[in-house]
């Protein structure tokens, strides 16, 4: 390799309307030698030459490791945090070096995950993640209307209701249901679209809006296929 360039790089757009011979000895670097031998012989101690330029770049590149090997070794045997087996690189990275971010509970997210963004009622999917400022790392959501950037403390699992789920919630108190012990009605954690619930089911309270809500989940259920018990 000549000035960082392969031989196949230097000899594209080589030609002009010099001898030939010339541009070639020039190109990699030997002397001319027209003038003391035939035109023939001057071209097959070029075309050598070039050939031999040839296997010495094919040895170095047969030489040279594939990338994801070299990688896998680099991270093995320099940074001493090798890949498990079946390990892909984002795997690797998000387990050594980027905070996966997490929902409530401390799982982590993950691209399909279903969720419930704070700011609207409609349900959304975890398309990807992305780096904002001082390195936190952000969800991606996408719901039928429109894909929006979260923290991940705004989104909340949705996790497949259950005809068991539905029951053991009936039996839970108003302000369990709705995950507002101790807090007051003016910051409201179950608000969506700014709507508390009583707002949100056009009722007076919120032990009414909860039955309404037992209802609905009831019926999604039934619709869903899943016999009502």
């Amino acid at each position: 390799m000549k000035d960082g360039k392969t031989i196949s790089e230097r000899m594209r757009g080589l030609y002009n309307d010099s001898c030939t011979g010339d541009l070639l000895a020039d190109m990699i670097g030997i002397e001319t030698v027209c003038g003391g031998i035939d035109c023939s012989e001057c071209v097959d101690g070029l075309l050598v030459k070039i050939a031999d330029e040839i296997d010495v770049e094919l040895e170095a590149a047969r030489d040279t490791p594939k990338w994801c090997e070299s990688f896998q070794d680099f991270v093995g045997e320099e940074l001493e945090r090798p890949m498990e087996d079946g390990e892909g690189i984002g795997d690797w990275l998000g387990r050594n070096y980027i905070a996966i971010p997490t929902d409530k509970e401390g799982r982590p997210w993950a691209i399909g995950d279903a969720c419930q963004p704070s700011d609207t009622d409609l349900p959304g999917e975890v398309i990807g993640f992305t780096v904002g400022k001082h390195g936190r790392v952000l969800v991606r959501v996408e719901t039928e209307a429109y894909d929006e950037i979260y923290a991940p403390g705004a989104l909340s699992r949705i996790v497949p209701d259950t005809q068991e789920r539905i029951n053991e919630d009936a039996r839970k108190s108003m302000n369990d249901y709705w995950g507002c012990a101790g807090v007051l009605c003016s910051e409201c954690p179950a608000r969506i679209d700014g709507a508390n619930p009583p707002e949100r089911f056009g009722v007076g309270s919120c032990i009414k809006a909860q039955s309404l809500d037992l209802l609905r989940r009831q019926r999604e259920l039934e619709k869903a296929g899943a016999p009502c018990q």
